[in-house]
């Protein structure tokens, strides 16, 4: 924490926080999240975490289920314009939704032993 604010003594600036992003979720299309159609020989990415949803929870939201795709890169990263939120009513819960999604870290796909860039889903019971 010294760090920091030796840091801020000497920059005069912010630092030690993390930029801010800004996410915007796509529409969910009319007919749901189609599953693509992926190789057989693609390891889907993984979460190297748990994934908390934003507290606290709209009222609108609790009893619901969701479904986020988003996009990783090779390096284990949310693509920021790939998030798409599906089951969420309130406009503003499904941003807040995206940007916590956003800040998650995952193990990159691999096909043949290679990293690439690969669709993954997290579903989320309220």
């Amino acid at each position: 924490m010294t760090a920091c604010f030796a840091g801020l003594s000497s920059f005069g600036g912010s630092a030690c926080s993390a930029p801010v992003r800004l996410v915007r979720p796509q529409f969910c299309p009319a007919q749901g999240l189609a599953i693509d159609r992926l190789p057989p020989t693609l390891a889907l990415p993984r979460r190297e975490g748990r994934f908390i949803p934003p507290m606290p929870v709209s009222t609108s939201v609790r009893g619901n289920r969701a479904v986020v795709r988003v996009v990783i890169d090779t390096f284990g990263h949310v693509m920021a314009d790939s998030i798409t939120v599906c089951g969420i009513a309130d406009p503003m819960y499904a941003q807040r939704m995206a940007e916590e999604v956003a800040r998650l870290r995952f193990r990159p796909g691999l096909m043949n032993a290679k990293h690439v860039i690969a669709p993954t889903f997290i579903p989320y019971a309220f």
